[in-house]
């Protein structure tokens, strides 16, 4: 919610959680406990005119900020007021916290809980996948790791769920496989070995999607979907492929349900919270229950004063709403002409059927005035 006012926001309580009864020295210790993290971790607030001033007083953040749209601006703002996040998922911001040669342990850990096996990687690939450029256009982050068994990982964010995702994910992760078959011929002939396919190893596709389609939403209270393929007469053979589906909004939505203080988040989810969620109560609320991540939200929140930085992730942000907007417009123009096309189509069949009836009674007129012309012959 915006704030229009030049106070500090107070520190909300987490969702469930009652306000402490006077003497209630349990709630009173949880909150204190809670603003000593905050303070820690975050930082202390900031008015709304200190960081509006700060802007104005470096020529190049205020240029920029200016660029920015209204949503974004106060997303800006509230960040470097210390009463919001920042929202990790975009491209610039996860590779930075999730770097694999600064942090290794970050993306290692965060991936081991998805695929739910341990996994180490060995390195960032460069990406070559053969997405159409206004399929990419709608990612919001997207990267391509080795692990040191050999394996690959796809992870991707998407901002809107693609239509057809089973379809997709099946083209893609055949595409890495592909990537992969070629990679290790290569290598078997710079060895001058022979290639056996079973050099392959398992090629993973983890994809979360901030808004998710239909199909995600027939199953509420589940938020993570794994998969791989079987035989239905029980045959075992290891086809390589397996995925790893997360739609973000069914796990918040499900999460809203929960109280926080007997269901804490677990390991997973704690990142998915890091990943997906700005609010401050839940930066808090995964702090208390993983106190390792401290140090991932004080790699965030020391942007508060970088802002040359800060401000070229949010350019950066806006650039790609606005190629995310002109390809949804593009969509929705392609959809109409569609549509106009189809009524077209749909115009032209009934004027052919009624051509059609039209030319079976002027048969039928003709063959009846044949007739009545033999017949007045006849008759004479």
């Amino acid at each position: 919610m915006k704030n229009t006012s030049d106070t500090l926001i107070p520190q909300n309580l987490s969702a469930g959680q009652p306000e402490p009864r006077s003497g209630d020295s349990s709630g009173q210790y949880r909150n204190d406990a809670r603003e000593r993290i905050r303070l820690d971790v975050i930082g202390a607030q900031k008015t709304r005119s200190a960081v509006l001033s700060e802007i104005e007083k470096d020529p190049a953040v205020s240029y920029t900020f200016r660029t920015l749209t209204e949503p974004l601006k106060e997303q800006f703002v509230e960040f470097c007021m210390g009463v919001r996040g920042l929202q990790v998922s975009y491209d610039r911001i996860f590779k930075h916290v999730f770097d694999p040669l600064l942090h290794p342990e970050r993306l290692n850990d965060f991936l081991s809980v998805c695929i739910g096996q341990e996994v180490r990687i060995l390195k960032v690939l460069p990406h070559e996948s053969m997405r159409m450029t206004d399929e990419a256009s709608q990612i919001i982050m997207d990267i391509v790791v080795q692990f040191t068994d050999g394996s690959l990982a796809n992870v991707e964010i998407q901002k809107n769920g693609y239509k057809f995702p089973g379809a997709r994910c099946a083209c893609y992760s055949s595409d890495l496989t592909v990537r992969q078959y070629i990679q290790v011929k290569e290598e078997c002939k710079k060895a001058g070995i022979p290639f056996s396919y079973q050099m392959l190893s398992k090629v993973y596709s983890i994809v979360l999607i901030q808004n998710s389609t239909h199909e995600f939403r027939h199953y509420p209270d589940t938020y993570i979907h794994h998969a791989k393929q079987r035989f239905d007469s029980g045959l075992e053979l290891d086809l390589l492929q397996e995925y790893c589906l997360i739609p973000l909004d069914i796990f918040f939505a499900s999460r809203q349900n929960k109280d926080r203080n007997t269901q804490p988040p677990g390991r997973l989810e704690a990142w998915l919270y890091f990943i997906g969620s700005d609010r401050p109560d839940d930066i808090l609320d995964v702090i208390q229950a993983w106190p390792d991540f401290a140090e991932l939200y004080r790699d965030v929140f020391r942007f508060r004063d970088h802002r040359k930085e800060l401000i070229s992730m949010y350019s950066e942000i806006l650039s790609e709403y606005d190629r995310n907007t002109v390809f949804e417009m593009i969509e929705d123009y392609k959809a109409e002409i569609r549509e106009a096309k189809a009524a077209i189509a749909e115009m032209d069949s009934a004027l052919a059927e009624k051509d059609s009836a039209l030319a079976e009674k002027d048969a039928r007129i003709r063959e009846l005035e044949a007739r009545l012309q033999a017949s007045e012959k006849r008759n004479n």
